[in-house]
């Protein structure tokens, strides 16, 4: 069993929300996760002496 793709969830959240008389969301949340870049982790103690 699958939802499908990344787009095909993305239009069930929409038209879920839809249905619920809910407000659109202001953003596409599968779109800002794929613009964002990789984080370093935190500096440790040891690092920063």
């Amino acid at each position: 069993f699958t939802l499908g793709g990344f787009e095909e969830l993305q239009e069930m959240k929409v038209r879920s929300r839809r249905q619920l008389n809910l407000p659109p969301l202001p953003e596409d949340s599968i779109q800002v996760v794929r613009a964002m870049r990789a984080a370093s982790p935190p500096a440790t103690a040891m690092e920063l002496i």
